[in-house]
């Protein structure tokens, strides 16, 4: 039985407030944000005025760029996509406005659908992700996965997080739920705990881009870190510098970076910095996949991402979001594969976000497969669309499926038949790590 879906109103968690010295806040929004409301809003996706971004843009459009190798445009959408997701509302917490996307709703909140009660904006935990696995991850790194208000009222309308509804769709014979609507969006923020008991300066691993060779290669391997002024809502002295030894004398003001260069908020003694975020949407039946990671230097960021992509970022985009880079993988190999009855052929996509896949080891992706030579088993030869089209719920098995389903980068039939006897979760491993 499908529930209907009923306008959401939700009551703002005590004690969570957003920094108070994000970039140009006051100036950019012309008023004084003094009032805190009873109650916050899902906000739909806002248009950010970005030349050439439209959203949802169609399959066709999204299509062409693929086979046409228009990189360019890709990068666009990704970045309007980004402005999008991190513009301020006019929604008001203790004196700041909430971003759009803190203000979606958890797969938590779409199943309790809570009418005026309190939740959680940013309910912090260990990641399904890194759990599943048996690599050691660093105890800071906390984050969470939110729906947009289409997405979230599809889900609720057609029960996607109840176990019972997605056994009966097995028992009814059938092999995919629902498809989303192409104005779906969902998101995995990623942020790092910094405690201000822990001193004044805080010291963050900054991403080296990939080894050579290919290996896992967790933050505490790569090397190079930055430091963070927990006092200073501006943007710091450092213009891209890094620190290579990172030892407590080792700071200094040109590897020294405010908090007014980073997503965040604070919560008691505790500042949360937003270090990535993974972003995926429906315009497509595969899905477009982008993941967007903090950096030093956002003109010249390390792959997978690059210089090109940096260049596509939008004069709309300013402020603390502008710090960040990306990558795009709107197709798992090149040349473009159909969505059935292609080959795990040609040259491999790359696209990942280092603090989510680059410290997986082969076995943490038991079901890659080589591709152009390459053993393609290792978190920096992966690919988001070849990881999430696995998304499955077994009726027998919850706890298996995901976890021997991991995978580089590799082409992926949609009628494979791996998915004999599975339910297909339309490419959202969130559902089955959060059915209940």
């Amino acid at each position: 039985m499908h529930r209907m879906t009923r306008r959401r109103r939700y009551r703002l968690s005590k004690g969570i407030v957003l920094l108070a010295g994000l970039v140009g806040l006051g100036a950019a929004c012309g008023d004084d944000p003094s009032t805190t409301p009873g109650a916050i809003e899902p906000a739909p996706l806002p248009d950010p005025q970005v030349p050439g971004y439209s959203f949802p843009e169609t399959e066709s459009a999204i299509y062409g760029w693929v086979e046409n190798g228009d990189a360019s445009s890709v990068a666009l959408h990704a970045w309007g996509l980004w402005a999008a997701l991190t513009a301020e509302t006019e929604q008001v917490v203790d004196g700041q406005r909430l971003r759009v996307f803190e203000t979606w709703l958890t797969p938590s909140d779409i199943i309790t659908d809570a009418q005026d009660t309190a939740r959680d904006l940013r309910p912090t935990a260990t990641l399904n992700q890194h759990s599943a696995t048996s690599t050691t991850v660093d105890a800071r790194i906390t984050g969470f996965v939110k729906y947009d208000p289409s997405a979230s009222d599809f889900a609720q309308t057609n029960d996607l997080f109840s176990q019972a509804a997605l056994n009966q769709l097995i028992v009814d014979g059938a092999r995919d739920i629902p498809a989303f609507p192409n104005t779906a969006v969902t998101l995995k923020p990623v942020f790092m705990k910094l405690s201000k008991a822990a001193g004044q300066y805080q010291q963050v691993p900054a991403w080296p881009g990939p080894p050579d060779p290919v290996k896992a290669f967790p933050p505490k391997d790569w090397g190079q870190c930055i430091w963070i002024d927990l006092n200073d809502s501006g943007a710091g002295a450092a213009q891209g510098g890094v620190d290579t030894t990172c030892t407590e004398g080792s700071r200094s003001d040109a590897t020294t970076y405010g908090l007014g260069r980073f997503v965040s908020f604070v919560d008691g003694d505790t500042v949360y910095v937003l270090k990535a975020m993974h972003v995926t949407t429906k315009e497509t039946t595969r899905w477009t996949w982008q993941t967007y990671w903090w950096t030093p230097n956002p003109d010249a960021p390390h792959p997978p991402s690059s210089a090109s992509i940096a260049a596509a970022r939008p004069a709309q985009l300013t402020g603390a979001p502008a710090n960040y880079a990306h990558c795009s993988s709107y197709q798992m190999v090149d040349p473009v594969q159909p969505e059935t009855g292609g080959m795990n052929a040609g040259q491999p996509v790359y696209c990942y976000n280092p603090w989510l896949e680059a410290e997986f080891k082969s076995s943490d992706l038991p079901n890659s497969t080589p591709l152009a030579g390459a053993a393609n088993d290792v978190g920096v030869q992966t690919n988001c669309m070849s990881c999430h089209a696995y998304a499955s719920w077994s009726k027998d098995k919850v706890e298996d499926t995901q976890s021997k389903f991991y995978t580089g980068d590799r082409y992926v039939d949609l009628q494979s038949t791996e998915f004999d006897g599975l339910l297909r979760l339309d490419f959202a491993w969130s559902i089955q790590q959060n059915a209940k």
